[in-house]
């Protein structure tokens, strides 16, 4: 299958998020309380950076694209849904340091900008590369969400930040 045109891409791929194209999902808060923001500018850097069925680094089947290098022109959250034509209100999320081992299984953080969630004691899957890793116990990771920690670790950081 040869590549798409951008605007066969268009028409093809509606769940894409640009701040020319919102889909329907982006209105739906999500598990932090925040809103999605668009992960490109415009539809033309969403097709720069996607790789479709047959190309050389597609992940995937033929019906789905592959997206990698988003810019984030308004951050990766909002406070609010994004509407075309309105100032985005970025979200202010609190970051916090803490230890590998002090996460519960399934707690989403990241580790040197990539989003990874915690699989097991000693691994973790990135996110946006689909690659699991191994983490030391003691290995510094930062959370936006108190709940990815164990009950005890939770309170010692809330009260120790408040």
């Amino acid at each position: 299958m040869a590549r798409p045109t951008l605007d066969q891409a268009r028409r093809l791929f509606i769940n894409r998020f640009t701040a020319e194209h919102v889909p329907a999902w982006a209105a739906k808060p999500c598990d932090n309380g925040n809103f999605y923001a668009p992960q490109f500018a415009s539809d033309a850097e969403w097709y720069a950076n996607t790789k479709f069925y047959g190309e050389l680094g597609h992940i995937g089947v033929r019906h789905e694209c592959y997206t990698s290098g988003q810019t984030w022109p308004f951050g990766q959250w909002l406070a609010q849904p994004y509407r075309k034509g309105v100032a985005p209100v970025a979200a202010q999320l609190k970051r916090y340091s803490c230890r590998f081992d002090q996460l519960r299984v399934g707690a989403a953080f990241s580790k040197n900008g990539n989003a990874c969630v915690k699989r097991s004691t000693r691994t973790a899957k990135m996110t946006e590369f689909d690659r699991t890793f191994y983490y030391a116990q003691g290995e510094q990771v930062i959370i936006t969400d108190l709940s990815g920690l164990t009950a005890d670790h939770a309170e010692f950081l809330a009260a120790s930040h408040a």
